[in-house]
């Protein structure tokens, strides 16, 4: 007994509810194997007029999300959509972002999300590696798509089609999206969910923290990894979802207003974002339950707050989510826990032949259950090095993700992650001008290249100051968004890099050498 406890945990991460974690369906058809598009519906036939998302002033209902997404899925029907279908969404935070999505899944297809705000370069990079059949956009077109639907300019057609619709049957089997990492280096890797992966976060999720038809949570946008945790679970359960402003996410005390003001119950916010948010003064009432962060550790003590801080440990190649626990106050100088698993995962701390290395010893962190996606998109070679056969569960076919993480498993029973295996390419010039950047702005000797700025002491004040150094020294602007999802020298030494090549077309060959010089 003692050896499958140091290998295997499948206790799920339930942090103590404050109210009836029993949800029932939304209606009787609907059972564990009904996928998220039909769950949607069932809350649209049930609740029409309850809202469903809610953007500036602007609201938008269950029914008026199910008819427009019914119309669009028509739509797209038409084009040929289907199942194991690629479409690209690539539209600013909004109502359209989400009724798209859902569109695709009843049209039968997968979505595959695209920033705005990433260089056009990388956009049509990642359409052509996933070979999307269609693109969705404002005022965008790519000849990678082999066709472009514009939202204005083919509203009309779209509105012609019937507000009832048949949606394709979704099965747990069949692709949901494909996400691409916003901050990979060197490589183009779009991970593939299933609807089955899917249902395992979102059941989990919903009884886990209780989710109601009375909850409002945050939307930071379709292309971050955490809409699979901050939209599906919150749409199906019947509740709303605010969609948070671009501007939002600017300043600390801005943030912190919004979620107040919003009256937000569950918000998911990146630990680098978070850490600032959390020292701001906050009311002694707010409705906010729980804060969800993750991508990276907490360093401030949660004493004192008004709500839990919940982190999840995971990546896209685990549908987000792998371990979940309640942020407790400890000891500095104990290692931070990761908790233990979500439910139906096992979490492996393996050494380098894969077996199980004992409680306190360090090993690599390999992930197995149904929340493991498919793999890579069209990358057979990149998903054999990620994914493999997992020799520790009976049940057919399954297989295990290696997270390239070191950790262990503490006397507790819970997990600890120390430090990732890097696999580093040397350093760059424009890598160590960035830091050298960084560490001067902190006044400190040195800022290492992975080392979190915002956890080095980078504030509101202090990023806005960055952004004006970075502009001098490069020539480049960034926005306060690109600092947060960056959070490392070397992420936003990489953003940097992205937005300079994307100008090269525009230099001549004299500064287009200068500039790849900058880059070596």
């Amino acid at each position: 007994m003692q050896t499958q406890t140091n290998l295997l945990w499948q206790k799920p991460a339930r942090p103590t509810p404050s109210r009836d974690s029993n949800i029932p369906p939304a209606r009787p058809s609907c059972s564990r194997r009904t996928c998220a598009p039909q769950w949607i519906a069932a809350v649209a036939d049930q609740s029409p007029e309850a809202v469903a998302m809610m953007h500036a002033s602007a609201s938008l209902t269950y029914a008026a999300l199910d008819a427009r997404a019914n119309q669009l899925a028509g739509y797209l029907r038409a084009l040929g959509v289907g199942p194991e279908v690629a479409v690209a969404i690539c539209l600013e935070r909004s109502f359209d972002s989400v009724i798209a999505a859902l569109a695709v899944w009843k049209a039968g297809g997968a979505y595959l999300p695209l920033d705005p705000a990433w260089p056009a370069e990388r956009r049509e990079s990642i359409l052509e590696d996933a070979q999307a059949s269609v693109l969705i956009a404002r005022n965008l077109t790519s000849s990678r798509a082999r066709y472009n639907v514009d939202l204005d300019h083919d509203a009309g057609a779209i509105a012609r089609e019937m507000s009832v619709f048949t949606a394709t049957a979704t099965r747990r089997e069949h692709l949901a999206c494909i996400l691409y990492d916003a901050a990979a280096a060197g490589r183009l890797a779009g991970v593939e969910l299933t609807h089955g992966n899917l249902l395992n976060l979102i059941f989990w999720y919903r009884r886990a923290f209780a989710i109601t038809p009375s909850d409002r949570a945050s939307h930071l946008g379709l292309s971050f990894d955490a809409a699979l945790t901050d939209l599906w679970p919150y749409l199906t359960a019947g509740a709303s979802v605010a969609i948070a402003e671009e501007t939002t996410g600017a300043s600390p005390d801005l943030l912190r207003d919004w979620i107040v003001d919003r009256g937000i119950t569950a918000a998911l916010i990146p630990a680098a974002l978070a850490e600032p948010m959390l020292s701001q003064p906050w009311p002694a009432s707010t409705a906010l339950r729980y804060l969800f962060t993750g991508a990276g550790a907490l360093h401030r003590d949660p004493a004192g707050l008004p709500f839990r801080i919940v982190h999840n440990y995971g990546s896209i190649e685990c549908t987000g989510a792998a371990t979940s626990c309640v942020v407790e106050p400890r000891d500095p100088a104990e290692p931070p826990s990761i908790g233990q698993p979500i439910a139906n995962t096992s979490i492996y701390v393996l050494d380098e032949n894969h077996a199980p290395v004992t409680p306190g010893v360090e090993g690599e962190i390999y992930i197995g259950g149904p929340s493991v996606a498919r793999g890579y998109r069209n990358r057979p070679d990149l998903t054999a090095e990620t994914f493999f056969e997992n020799p520790f569960s009976l049940a057919p076919g399954a297989r295990m993700y290696r997270t390239g993480d070191l950790g262990c498993v503490l006397p507790d029973g819970k997990i600890a992650v120390h430090r990732r295996i890097e696999y580093r390419a040397p350093e760059t010039a424009l890598q160590r001008n960035v830091a050298g950047i960084l560490a001067g702005l902190l006044h400190l000797e040195r800022v290492g290249l992975d080392d979190n700025f915002f956890q080095l002491g980078v504030d509101s004040l202090l990023a806005a100051h960055l952004i004006v150094r970075l502009r001098e020294g490069f020539g480049v602007e960034l926005s306060p968004r690109d600092l947060f999802q960056a959070s490392t020298a070397a992420t936003l030494a990489l953003r940097i890099e992205q937005l300079l090549i994307a100008r090269l077309d525009s230099l001549s060959d004299a500064e287009a050498d200068r500039l790849l010089a900058q880059l070596q």
